[in-house]
C-alpha cells in the first residue's frame, strides 16, 4: 500500500471517529460542602476547601438522598453536609445528584463504622 493510500485511510478513520468522541457526555463536576440555602428549585452549597458558595438548579431528574435514604429537596436542611454532582458551567449548574447528610446522621455513620 502506498503512503498516500495509507494516509487517506488514516484520515478517514479520524474523520469517522470524531462524532463518537463528541457524543460522549462530559464528566460531571462534584462539589462538596455545607448547605447554606434552599428554595423550591435550587440549593446553595458553601465549599469545604475554599468557602466559596455555589448554586445549583434542581429539577425533576435530580436524584436526592439524605442520610442514605431517597428523598426530596424539601428533606434537605440548611447545615447538612452535601455532595453535589452537576453539569453545566457558571450560573447554569444543573444538579444531577445530591447526597446530603445531617450532622446527626454523620455521627450515626461514624459510630457504626468504628
Amino acid at each position: 500500500m502506498s503512503s498516500k493510500s495509507l494516509f487517506a485511510v488514516l484520515a478517514l478513520i479520524v474523520v469517522l471517529a470524531l462524532p463518537f468522541q463528541a457524543a460522549q457526555p462530559a464528566a460531571d463536576d462534584v462539589f462538596e460542602g455545607k448547605v447554606v440555602s434552599i428554595n423550591d428549585h435550587a440549593i446553595m452549597i458553601m465549599g469545604n476547601t475554599n468557602n466559596d458558595n455555589k448554586a445549583f438548579t434542581v429539577n425533576m431528574d435530580t436524584r436526592i438522598t439524605r442520610n442514605g435514604k431517597p428523598g426530596k429537596l424539601s428533606d434537605v436542611q440548611v447545615g447538612d453536609k452535601a455532595k453535589v454532582s452537576a453539569s453545566g458551567s457558571g450560573m447554569n449548574m444543573i444538579a444531577k445528584e445530591i447526597i446530603a447528610n445531617s450532622p446527626e446522621g454523620m455521627r450515626y455513620v461514624r459510630t457504626i463504622w468504628r
